[in-house]
């Protein structure tokens, strides 16, 4: 009786500790290491060292829900703090910053940097996902500055995230100007709201 007893016990611990956990939150992910200088973008300074983070595991298409319902949980709450809105859209995920809480003129603030950098960790975590990042402006200023402006900011943020060790393959940037207001104003009107960067992050499952 006893040896059945441990050769349960011995298959129980395995199934433990294959489970698959989609969270970041379980396991936890390792600390991160101290960052001693703060980094204006990625085109002026070397990337800093990415922390260590386990993958949520494979993606299959059967299990999309669960995964993007985990993946959307942990971007609430770890995003929360540095004012990002996040929204589920289907199997989608959109996150979006205000300009003036990531950028200070053509650069990542510190703030910025910082959001960014959990942003990164996350998708490092939810590997399986494309990443687009598209920038947003208000109608005031010329068409043209509007929309080259916007193409540098999402620029800024896709390359800071590569440079944070997310998969390049993964992640595309569009600027779209004054088009796809989040607020509708007439020309020329300045519009915080609508100065924004807005992340999609849609699953791509393994056949």
């Amino acid at each position: 009786m006893k040896p059945f007893v441990v050769a349960c016990s011995a298959l129980f611990l395995a199934a433990c500790a294959t489970q698959e956990h989609y969270s970041l939150e379980a396991p936890p992910a390792l600390p991160k290491p101290a960052v001693a200088h703060v980094r204006s973008s990625p085109r002026h300074q070397e990337p800093r060292p990415a922390a260590a983070v386990s993958s949520a595991g494979p993606l299959r298409t059967a299990m999309v829900g669960p995964y993007m319902d985990a993946q959307e949980k942990d971007f609430r709450v770890r995003l929360r703090p540095t004012g990002a809105l996040v929204a589920r859209i289907g199997d989608d995920i959109l996150v979006s910053w205000r300009n003036d809480a990531l950028f200070s003129g053509s650069d990542l603030s510190g703030h910025g940097n910082s959001a960014v950098e959990q942003l990164s960790e996350l998708l490092r975590h939810y590997d399986h996902s494309a990443v687009q990042v598209g920038g947003y402006t208000d109608t005031s200023g010329s068409a043209d500055q509007n929309l080259a402006l916007t193409q540098r900011r999402a620029k800024v943020i896709a390359d800071t995230l590569v440079g944070d060790g997310v998969v390049p393959d993964r992640v595309s940037s569009q600027g779209y100007g004054a088009a796809h207001l989040k607020v509708a104003t007439g020309p020329g009107r300045a519009e915080a709201r609508n100065r924004r960067i807005e992340i999609r992050i849609i699953a791509r499952p393994q056949a």
